[in-house]
């Protein structure tokens, strides 16, 4: 069975080539390489990343019962995914 694709396997392989060598050219010159991670740190960033996942997915059904419950004044209460309080100098 051969699998069919909208462009040539060679153009694929080009095109992981092309950005290898793009992300070379563009990593900055004091960029440090990164050291392979243990299965340990491996093991955290999955987690970390399937936590966010869950918090993402489950944003707007928090932010609809937010708006149940405080009506239009939600957003002082159920901040946006990513935001941050800055504490203002005196």
């Amino acid at each position: 069975m051969q699998k069919r694709a909208p462009f040539a396997w060679d153009r694929v392989q080009q095109a992981a080539t092309a950005g290898s060598e793009m992300a070379d050219y563009l990593r900055p010159a004091n960029a440090t390489q990164s050291a392979e991670l243990s299965a340990e740190q491996k093991d955290s960033i999955f987690i970390r990343d399937a936590l966010w996942t869950l918090v993402e997915d489950g944003y707007d059904g928090l932010w609809r019962a937010g708006a149940w419950l405080f009506g239009r004044g939600v957003d002082e209460h159920v901040p946006p995914l990513l935001s941050r309080e800055i504490a203002r100098k005196k």
